[in-house]
């Protein structure tokens, strides 16, 4: 959502088009989150949306998920369980295992 408001923003302003292109195709989705309740939530939404998701509960899951397939974007709890979710964020963009984070 935030994208398109940026991208007719910047269309009103005559600003040069976005970096960004906003795909109407569905995107493939990791989700990486220790509660089940908040997982399925997520699936369930993204998937209503059309959206591949695929799910971890620890970050060396989410790690090898990474480097197995591509993922549009990935959506990582804060706290999993004793692992930091920032650090693993940090661990994704020091691996490149995600485009354009």
């Amino acid at each position: 959502d935030e994208l398109r408001v940026r991208q007719e923003t910047s269309g009103r302003l005559g600003a040069i088009a976005s970096e960004f292109e906003l795909a109407d195709s569905p995107a493939k989705v990791l989700v990486v989150e220790k509660s089940r309740f908040t997982t399925q939530r997520l699936s369930e939404y993204l998937s209503e949306a059309e959206h591949e998701v695929v799910c971890a509960d620890t970050g060396e899951r989410a790690l090898d998920l990474g480097r197995e397939q591509t993922f549009d974007l990935v959506i990582v709890g804060i706290d999993l369980g004793g692992e930091d979710g920032l650090r693993l964020c940090s661990q994704f963009r020091s691996q490149v295992l995600i485009q354009n984070l």
